[in-house]
């Protein structure tokens, strides 16, 4: 096996997850260790050993997990409330009309073992064309951009109590 194909099969399994890389007799063993559960569809590691001459020896090593991946689906509060202490991994898709914040953090502190956080967008509003030139948007007042930009994110309207709020921020800021 050639320098450059032997690159592209460590950068592969690099791929797929961090490596170890150890000299074996005349060539080198690579392991592939990974959340394999998450990213991969197999659950056996390959050992490519290199001798003499390009002499290649291919063995299969079963990966079995560390612990067990558990796929966790709903609203950030749902998720936190229901948690019970364990040393799974969990996948986290957060199903939330806003995205929380700090979401990740939050989670860790009930779920050490977080591996991935998703959020589930399909209940947001599809975006919108291109909005207006810039010569447009200078015309217009900071409580009109701000409106339009928050019924964008959240899909719907300010309430008269948070209209109220953005009109005595932009007072209090001299804008209104």
């Amino acid at each position: 096996m050639s320098g450059p194909l032997l690159f592209l099969l460590v950068a592969l399994i690099a791929l797929a997850g961090s490596f170890v890389q150890s000299t074996t007799g005349f060539g080198y063993a690579v392991t592939c260790m990974a959340l394999w559960p998450l990213l991969l569809p197999f659950k056996t590691a390959t050992v490519v050993e290199l001798g003499a001459k390009g002499e290649v020896r291919l063995n299969e090593l079963p990966l079995s997990p560390l612990r067990p991946v558990r796929r966790l689906k709903g609203p950030l509060e749902a998720l936190l409330q229901s948690a019970e202490r364990s040393g799974d991994y969990i996948y986290a898709v957060l199903t939330d009309e806003t995205p929380p914040l700090d979401a990740a953090a939050r989670l860790r502190s009930v779920y050490p073992n977080l591996a991935r956080l998703e959020f589930d967008l399909a209940n947001r509003p599809a975006r919108q064309a291109p909005g207006p030139d810039p010569a447009t948007l200078a015309r217009r007042t900071p409580a009109d951009l701000f409106a339009e930009f928050y019924e964008q994110v959240h899909g719907r309207p300010l309430s008269q109590e948070e209209q109220a709020m953005l009109e005595r921020a932009l007072e209090r800021e001299g804008q209104a």
